[in-house]
């Protein structure tokens, strides 16, 4: 099985490649050089994977004391899903920081959807972070490299639901 590294062929209704969690999970797998994945590994029913796939989606970022939480949302006219990801950026060995040189600079993402109950990827989308969102993350990025561990405030967030939370936070429309 590949790394998270290297280089990989990818084809929707083809067992996943990747290694996956042993239980559903939505992972931001960002920063890495081979680019920057949202890994959505959870049995969905038909109107989730059209909203993930094709739908409207917004994010935003949780950052205090050393913690971050990424959130995600994506709806259409039937569902609206809402996730939340710890992220802590001081795990990712050989992390790709890229430099804002305009501010306009936008963080591309490709979302992998994997349907839980067979290993299968269903469907894939790439997204990209405003320039706004970038900032924020990257900057948080940038803070959590810079302080240390904080257990206590992710259990905080985890205590709350993924709607909740939305509420604490601005969240962006991702683009295409």
């Amino acid at each position: 099985m590949p790394n998270n590294n290297e280089m990989i062929l990818l084809r929707v209704g083809h067992t996943y490649p990747l290694a996956l969690p042993k239980t559903e999970a939505v992972i931001a797998d960002f920063l890495r050089p081979s680019g920057n994945r949202l890994i959505v590994y959870l049995d969905l029913d038909k109107h989730s994977l059209n909203a993930i796939n094709e739908g409207g989606a917004q994010a935003g970022v949780l950052s205090k004391n050393g913690a971050m939480l990424l959130l995600f949302q994506f709806s259409n006219s039937h569902v609206v899903r809402t996730f939340d990801c710890p992220f802590n950026a001081r795990l990712i060995k050989n992390i790709a920081l890229e430099n804002i040189i305009t501010g306009q600079e936008r963080l591309l993402i490709e979302i992998h959807i994997i349907q839980q109950t067979c290993n299968t990827l269903v469907g894939i989308r790439q997204i990209t972070m405003s320039p706004e969102l970038t900032l924020e993350f990257l900057s948080a990025v940038q803070d959590q490299l810079g302080s240390e561990e904080n257990q206590e405030q992710h259990n905080q967030w985890l205590n709350e639901t993924p709607e909740q939370l939305i509420d604490m936070t601005t969240l962006h429309s991702l683009g295409f």
